[in-house]
C-alpha cells in the first residue's frame, strides 16, 4: 500500500490535521477546490496562510499574523494534502467524479518512470488516495486535472518521455492496419500491437489499448474486431482472489471470463502478488532482531488462537481483564512477528513482475498470517491499558456513552495499541509498554472529553450487552483483510469429514498452532500439492454451505 505523502510546509500539515474529522460530502469538495488551485498557484509568488486557507476550505479565518507561504512550496504540498484528505473520507471508486488515470496508465502514457511521476506531483499534479477493498490503497489521478497538467507542462514532458498523442490521422492508420492484419494473417490483438510499435516507434501497450478502445467504440458483440478476452484487469486479478477466498475453482473462472485455466490461474496469482506489493512492507524498518526463541519457543507456536467478543459487553469485559504480561512470551512473540515481517517483506521485494509462483506466494501468505496471530497476542496484553487510557482521557467509564458510540471509540483506541506494537524494537530493550502507551496517549489526545457524570442515587448505563461489534483480532494487520478464512469456518469445522477438517486446521492455525503451507501439509501426508488445493477448496465449499445452513 502506498504511503500517505507528508507536507513539507507547516502551514498545510496542520491545515490537514485541522480538516480530518471533516465529514465525507464537505471533503469532496475540499478536493475539488485542491484541484483548482494547483493549476493557478505560481510558484514565484508568496501566498499568506488565510488566503491557502480560503481557497480550499471556502473559509476566511481571522488571523493574526498570517504565515507566508512560497508558491512552489504551495504547489508542491497540495497532492500531499489531496491524498490526506481522500484517506480521512474513505474515499472509493464509487466517489470518484469523472474517469482517473492510475500510476501505471501515467507512467505508460507519458512515458516516464514511477519515480519522474513522484516527482510530477510536486509540481501540482494532484494524485487522490482511494481504497479499492481488502485493505489496498491506491493513487489515482482525476482526467480533467491530468489535461490541465499536460497543457502546463507540454515541454517538460515531450522532454521527458516523447510524449505526443495519437491524433485522429494517426489513429485511422493503425486501424487500417490493424484491420489487415487480423482479417489476412488472423493475428491477436497482442501480436499486432506489437508489430505496430515496432513500426510507429510507441509502445506495444499504448497501440494495444488504443486499438481495443477504438474496436469498443466502433462495434460491439460478435462482430467486433477483437472479441477475445484481453489481459486480465486489476479489477478481474481482484475478483479472482474473492472467488478463491470461496473455494471456487480457477475452471469455472475461466468459463465465465472465456479464457483458458491456467489464463485464470495466472490472474489468481498476479492478483494474489498484487495485493502482497500493495502493502508496501519496508523490511529495512523491521531493523536488526535476534533470533533467539524464534520460531521453536513455546509463546510463538501455541495458543496462537483468541477470539474479540461477539458484543459490546464481551469486548469490554475483555478489555478490563488483569493479565500482567509476562516478561519472556512477551519478548518471544515481538521478536517472531518482526522476524516473519522481515522475512514476508524481503520475498515480496523479490517476487517476479510476472509469472508468479503459486507456491512463493502460500510461503508469504502464511508467514503473514503467523505474524497477524503473533501481533493479535500481543495487542490483547495491552487492551487494559488501552481502555484505562481512554476512559482518562473521557472523564469516565466508557458503558456511560451510547452503545454506538462506545464500540467506534473502543475499537479505534484498540487500532491505536496495534500501532504501537508496530513501533516496538525489542532489540532495543524496553517493554512493549512504553510505545503502546505513545501510541494510545497520541491517539486520545484528539477524543473529547465527552463521558457522563455519574450521579449518586441516579440510574447509569449497564455494561452494554447485545450490541455487536467486529472481532478486532481480524484487523490487527492490513493483509488480514484478504488472507483471513472466512470466520464461519471456525464454527462448523464439526461438520466437516476428518480429511477436510484437517486440513482446513492446518492451513489456518485454527487450533491455535502456526499455519502451514500446502507444500509442507503434502509432504507430511505423501501427497500433491495441487491435490490438496483442490481438497482445500472444495473443503471451504462445504464448510460455507454447512454455515449458511445452520
Amino acid at each position: 500500500m502506498p504511503r500517505v505523502s507528508t507536507p513539507r510546509t507547516d502551514v498545510i500539515a496542520e491545515l490537514g490535521e485541522q480538516l480530518r474529522f471533516t465529514s465525507k460530502r464537505v471533503l469532496l469538495r475540499h478536493l475539488d477546490r485542491i484541484d483548482e488551485l494547483a493549476a493557478q498557484v505560481d510558484p514565484e509568488a508568496l501566498y499568506p496562510e488565510d488566503f491557502v486557507v480560503f481557497r480550499v476550505t471556502g473559509y476566511r479565518p481571522e488571523l493574526g499574523e498570517a504565515r507566508l507561504v512560497p508558491g512552489e512550496a504551495l504547489r508542491g504540498d497540495l497532492s500531499s494534502l489531496a491524498e490526506r484528505l481522500s484517506e480521512s473520507a474513505g474515499l472509493t471508486e464509487d466517489d470518484l467524479d469523472g474517469p482517473v488515470e492510475t500510476i501505471a496508465s501515467l507512467t505508460e502514457r507519458w512515458g516516464v518512470s514511477r519515480r519522474t511521476l513522484e516527482r510530477y506531483r510536486r509540481l501540482g499534479l494532484i494524485a487522490r488516495r482511494v481504497d479499492l477493498g481488502l485493505g489496498r490503497r491506491a493513487l489515482v489521478f482525476a482526467r480533467a486535472g491530468v489535461e490541465r497538467f499536460e497543457t502546463i507542462h507540454a515541454d517538460r514532458l515531450e522532454k521527458a518521455g516523447g510524449f505526443t498523442r495519437f491524433d485522429d490521422r494517426e489513429m485511422d492508420r493503425q486501424w487500417r492496419a490493424a484491420e489487415r492484419y487480423r482479417r489476412r494473417m488472423g493475428w491477436s490483438l497482442n501480436r499486432i500491437a506489437q508489430r505496430l510499435a515496432a513500426r510507429t516507434g510507441r509502445s506495444a501497450e499504448g497501440i494495444r489499448r488504443s486499438l481495443l478502445r477504438r474496436d469498443r467504440q466502433r462495434i460491439a458483440g460478435d462482430h467486433a474486431l477483437f472479441p477475445e478476452p484481453g489481459p486480465p484487469t486489476a479489477r478481474d486479478r481482484l475478483l479472482a482472489v474473492r472467488a478463491s477466498r470461496r473455494g471456487i475453482e480457477p475452471a469455472l473462472l475461466a468459463k465465465r471470463s472465456g479464457r483458458r485455466k491456467s489464463a485464470a490461474v495466472r490472474a489468481l496469482n498476479d492478483g494474489r502478488a498484487d495485493l502482497l506489493r500493495s502493502l508496501d512492507l519496508d523490511y529495512a524498518s523491521q531493523g536488526e532482531v535476534e533470533t533467539s526463541g524464534m520460531p521453536d519457543a513455546e509463546p510463538v507456536r501455541t495458543g496462537l488462537v483468541i477470539h474479540g467478543g461477539g458484543d459490546l459487553g464481551a469486548l469490554l469485559d475483555q478489555m478490563r481483564e488483569r493479565t500482567a504480561p509476562v516478561s519472556f512470551e512477551e519478548r518471544s512473540r515481538s521478536i517472531a512477528y518482526r522476524v516473519l515481517v522481515r522475512r514476508a517483506a524481503e520475498r515480496i521485494a523479490e517476487l517476479p513482475a510476472s509469472t508468479v509462483s503459486g507456491a512463493e506466494l502460500d510461503t508469504i501468505e502464511t508467514t503473514l498470517r503467523w505474524a497477524s496471530m503473533l501481533k493479535a497476542l500481543l495487542v490483547r496484553s495491552q487492551l487494559r491499558l488501552a481502555l484505562e487510557t481512554l476512559e482518562a482521557r473521557l472523564g469516565g467509564g466508557l458503558e456511560t456513552l451510547p452503545p454506538a458510540r462506545a464500540s467506534v471509540l473502543a475499537l479505534a483506541v484498540i487500532d491505536a495499541a496495534c500501532e504501537g506494537v508496530d513501533r516496538f524494537h525489542p532489540a532495543r530493550g524496553g517493554r512493549l509498554a512504553a510505545p503502546v502507551s505513545l501510541a494510545l496517549q497520541r491517539w486520545a489526545s484528539h477524543v473529547p472529553d465527552v463521558a457522563a457524570a455519574v450521579v449518586p442515587g441516579k440510574a447509569t448505563r449497564m455494561t452494554p450487552t447485545g450490541y455487536a461489534v467486529r472481532d478486532w483480532t481480524r484487523s490487527v494487520a492490513l493483509w488480514q483483510a484478504w488472507l483471513e478464512p472466512d470466520p464461519r469456518l471456525g464454527g462448523v469445522l464439526d461438520r466437516l469429514d476428518d480429511h477436510e477438517r484437517s486440513l482446513l486446521t492446518r492451513r489456518f492455525g485454527l487450533d491455535g498452532s502456526p499455519p502451514e503451507t500446502l507444500d509442507a501439509i503434502a509432504r507430511s501426508m505423501d501427497k500433491r500439492a495441487v491435490h490438496l488445493a483442490r481438497g482445500e477448496r472444495r473443503a471451504i465449499r462445504h464448510a460455507l454451505r454447512a454455515a449458511r445452513d445452520a
